[in-house]
């Protein structure tokens, strides 16, 4: 099993289809639900790969940040007819890791975004569902605690793999190396993403933004003060944008 644990318009359709495809996964096939919960119902499969992909596992329990009253033996279940399945947990308290299955055949994947075109990319989703995208305090604070992860400050995870949304779209050799490290081959299929998540980034008939788009959203979307204050405020956002994103927040801030 794998699972992405991502913050919406982090790019966790994206990475998950990369896997799936990586993974052997040719066809998107509807997934037999049967007797399987109910928060486990969006995604796909290719049954003569033995692959399916589970998006947004929770459903609306994520505006909440939370995933509902899945249990471990639930996503044990969906799985247990695969080689491999793929859950995506999108904008999840890191708590709930409790809730997964864990062990030798688990690998949890961190993924983040940089932080100015993560909560720009929101803002421009909330035009349209502003309870799907929330960008509130209590994101922000959702969002350090993923910064925390990534730069090994907490370790809510047994044995996890961070993925860098900025490199990985910009590095055909970051990608090669998140492939190896998850014994996969790189097949390199990153212009695709399903509808989901309302994904501007990456859609079907549309072809990929260029990489140049995915790094400026927040000088497209202007970001509010009060938002830019909060992410300041916190120490370790501004640690994991000098070290995983290359820029010091306050100076970018001051730029713009």
């Amino acid at each position: 099993m794998m699972f992405v644990w991502g913050l919406k318009r982090s790019g966790n359709h994206l990475l998950a289809n990369w896997l799936y495809a990586n993974a052997g996964g040719a066809v998107k096939r509807d997934l037999d639900t049967d007797g399987l919960h109910p928060l486990l119902f969006q995604g796909f499969c290719d049954p003569d790969a033995s692959v399916a992909y589970f998006n947004n596992s929770g459903f609306l329990n994520s505006r909440n940040f939370d995933l509902g009253d899945l249990t471990t033996s639930d996503f044990e279940l969906a799985a247990s007819t695969r080689s491999l399945t793929i859950f995506g947990i999108e904008d999840c308290r890191l708590e709930f890791i409790s809730r997964a299955p864990s062990g030798p055949d688990v690998v949890d994947l961190v993924l983040l975004r940089d932080p100015l075109n993560n909560i720009a990319s929101r803002l421009e989703g909330a035009k349209s569902k502003p309870e799907v995208f929330r960008t509130d305090e209590a994101y922000v604070d959702l969002y350090a605690s993923y910064c925390a992860e990534a730069l090994g400050e907490s370790r809510v995870f047994e044995r996890k793999v961070v993925v860098n949304f900025n490199r990985f779209v910009e590095e055909r050799s970051y990608r090669d190396s998140i492939a190896a490290s998850l014994e996969l081959a790189n097949l390199d299929l990153v212009d695709e993403a399903t509808d989901f998540g309302g994904s501007s980034s990456f859609s079907p008939g549309t072809g990929a933004s260029s990489v140049e788009a995915l790094m400026s959203r927040f000088q497209e979307h202007p970001i509010p003060d009060h938002l830019l204050d909060l992410l300041c405020a916190r120490p370790v956002i501004r640690d994991a944008c000098i070290e995983l994103f290359g820029y010091d927040l306050t100076t970018r801030l001051g730029a713009l």
